[in-house]
C-alpha cells in the first residue's frame, strides 16, 4: 500500500520550496492557496513518491511546522496491465517510375519530408526509403 499525502505551506498561496537531501536538490511547486475573509488556505503538494514524501517530512519546514500534512489517503498500486497487439507491417510505398538516385531523392524530399543532409549519397537515400517505407523497385 502506498499513499497519496497532501502538504499544505502554512501562511503561502503559492509558492515553489526547495530542500535539499544531501547532495540533492529537490523543488516542489505548492500551489492553490487562497486569501479570503475567513483566512488564507495554504499552497498545497501532493504526491504517491514515497522518496518525495521523504524529503519533504524531514525537512526543517516540516519539522518546524511551516509545512503540514494535510490529507494521507490509501491507495491500492494498481497492477501493471501488458497489451500485446499483433503489429502488421506497414505496406511500402512503391514508386515504379524512379529510376535513378536523383529522381529518388526529389520524391523522398518533396513527398516525405527529407532534406538534403539526409540524402547526401545512395546509402542514405536507401535508409531513408526503407524508414519511411518506400520502395524504387526500378533503381534499387
Amino acid at each position: 500500500m502506498s499513499y497519496l499525502k497532501t502538504y499544505g505551506y502554512v501562511g503561502k498561496i503559492e509558492c515553489s520550496a526547495l530542500f535539499r537531501l544531501g547532495n540533492t536538490n529537490f523543488r516542489f511547486d505548492f500551489i492553490g492557496g487562497s486569501v479570503s475573509a475567513d483566512g488564507i488556505q495554504p499552497a498545497k503538494f501532493s504526491t504517491r513518491n514515497i522518496a518525495y514524501q521523504t524529503v519533504i517530512e524531514n525537512s526543517k519546514e516540516f519539522l518546524s511546522g511551516k509545512i503540514k500534512l494535510l490529507q494521507q489517503i490509501e491507495v491500492e498500486e494498481s497492477p501493471e496491465i501488458t497489451i500485446e497487439t499483433e503489429e502488421k507491417p506497414a505496406a511500402k510505398k512503391t514508386y515504379t517510375q524512379v529510376t535513378n538516385a536523383q529522381m529518388a531523392r526529389e520524391v523522398l524530399k518533396a513527398e516525405y519530408g527529407a532534406t538534403q543532409g539526409e540524402l547526401q549519397n545512395v546509402a542514405s537515400i536507401r535508409a531513408f526509403a526503407e524508414k519511411v517505407g518506400v520502395d524504387f523497385p526500378s533503381w534499387m
